[in-house]
C-alpha cells in the first residue's frame, strides 16, 4: 500500500514540476482502504484491550501509512509552489458499523422480494466474491417489486411497470407504494432492544435531485449503526459483526489553500456538490447554470472575487435516459475487474 501510493506521488510530482498544467488531481486510495480494514485497530473503542503483538504492530504501520501521506501532500504543495490553489477533500467520512442488517431478507418476509429457491442463506456475514456473483441470480425478478442492488450505497428499488404486462407497479401507484415501504421501514423494529433499525430513509428526489436521478435509488437508507445494509437472505434479520468494521460517514473534510483563499477560517458545512464548481472558478471557467452545486465564495477574499467574479456558463448536456428496470450485465471479463476492485477496497472478501 505505501508502494502505491509512493508511486501516485511521484507521478503527480513529476506532473506538477515538468509540465504547464492548469489542473493536477491525485487520489490516495489507502486512507479509505486502511478504515474499512482495519477499524477495529484504528479506533481506541474497539482497539483490544490486551493487545497481541500483531495487534501493536498493525496500528504502528497505519499510522505510519498516515504520516507517509501527510508527507507526500506537503511535497506536493510545495512542489506546485505559493501560486497554486490546492483543494483536499474526501467524499465521504468514516465511523463502525457493529451490526448486519438484511434488508432483502426483511423486504421478503414482507412480501415484497422472492428468492429463488436455490438461494443459499448467508453464514459468513460478509460480502464474498462468491455470494455477490451469485446474488442476481438468488432473487425471482418475477414476483420481485422492492429489493437493494448492492450493499454499498444502502439504495432501495421498486420494480415500476413502464408498459402494459410488464412486472412492477404501476406508475400511477408508485408514490403511494413508495410511501408505504419507507413508512413500514422506518416502523422496523429489532424485536431484542424494540428500537428502529432504519433510522433515515430520503426518496429519490430529495436524495438525487437533477437531471440523472431516475437512475438513483427509490429510497435511500441511514440504518442506526451507520453501516451499508446486506443484501443477502439470512436467517436472521439483524445480527452482530464479530468485529467492528469501518464504513462511510456522510461527512468528510474540505480544505482549501492559495492566492485569494482566506487564512484560517473555519466554514459552515458545504456540499460536496460544491468542490466542481469551485474548481472550475480557480480555473477561470463558467460555472454550468444547472450544477447543483456552488462556488465556495466565503473561502474567498473579498478583493479577489471582485476581480474573478463567478460566471455562469450554458447548461451540461443532459444525460442519456436509462430504463432502470433494465438489467445491467456485464462481460465475464468486467466483473472480475469490478470483483477484483471490491476485494481491494475491503467491501467483499
Amino acid at each position: 500500500l505505501k508502494a502505491k501510493e509512493t508511486g501516485w506521488h511521484a507521478i503527480a510530482r513529476e506532473i506538477v514540476t515538468r509540465n504547464d498544467c492548469d489542473l493536477m488531481a491525485v487520489v490516495f486510495e489507502g486512507v479509505d482502504r486502511l478504515q474499512h480494514l482495519m477499524w477495529d485497530i484504528l479506533d481506541p473503542e474497539f482497539f483490544p484491550k490486551n493487545p497481541t503483538e500483531l495487534d501493536i504492530k498493525s496500528r504502528e504501520y497505519c499510522h505510519s501509512y498516515y504520516t507517509q501521506v501527510d508527507g507526500h501532500l506537503r511535497d506536493l504543495v510545495e512542489a506546485a509552489g505559493p501560486e497554486a490553489r490546492v483543494v483536499i477533500a474526501s467524499d465521504h467520512g468514516f465511523g463502525s458499523t457493529t451490526e448486519l442488517i438484511y434488508v432483502n431478507e426483511w423486504m421478503a418476509r414482507n412480501g415484497w422480494l422472492k428468492w429463488k429457491a436455490a438461494a443459499h442463506r448467508d453464514h459468513e456475514g460478509m460480502m464474498s466474491a462468491i455470494n455477490m456473483r451469485d446474488h442476481y441470480d438468488s432473487i425471482d425478478f418475477e414476483n420481485t417489486t422492492a429489493y437493494a442492488r448492492t450493499a454499498s450505497c444502502n439504495g432501495v428499488y421498486i420494480r415500476v411497470a413502464r408498459k402494459p404486462g410488464q412486472q412492477g407497479i404501476a406508475p400511477e401507484k408508485y408514490h403511494a407504494f413508495r410511501d408505504e415501504l419507507r413508512d413500514r421501514l422506518l416502523a422496523w423494529s429489532d424485536p431484542k432492544t424494540g428500537t428502529p433499525v432504519i433510522t433515515k430513509a430520503v426518496t429519490r428526489d430529495d436524495a438525487f435531485p437533477g437531471r440523472a436521478n431516475h437512475i438513483a435509488p427509490d429510497l435511500t437508507l441511514t440504518l442506526r449503526d451507520g453501516g451499508f445494509l446486506s443484501i443477502l437472505p439470512s436467517d436472521d434479520l439483524v445480527i452482530q459483526r464479530p468485529e467492528a468494521k469501518g464504513t462511510h460517514r456522510p461527512t468528510g473534510i474540505f480544505f482549501m489553500g492559495g492566492p485569494g483563499v482566506k487564512h484560517g477560517e473555519r466554514l459552515p458545512p458545504k456540499s460536496i456538490l460544491d468542490i466542481a464548481p469551485t474548481i472550475l472558478h480557480s480555473l477561470g471557467l463558467e460555472i454550468p447554470s444547472d450544477f447543483e452545486g456552488a462556488v465556495v465564495t466565503d473561502a474567498l477574499e473579498e478583493t479577489y472575487l471582485a476581480r474573478h467574479p463567478v460566471k455562469v456558463g450554458s447548461p451540461t448536456h443532459p444525460p442519456e435516459i436509462e430504463d432502470e428496470n433494465a438489467p445491467r450485465k456485464l462481460s465475464e471479463a468486467d466483473e472480475n475487474i469490478v470483483l477484483e476492485r471490491l476485494k481491494a477496497l475491503g467491501y467483499i472478501e
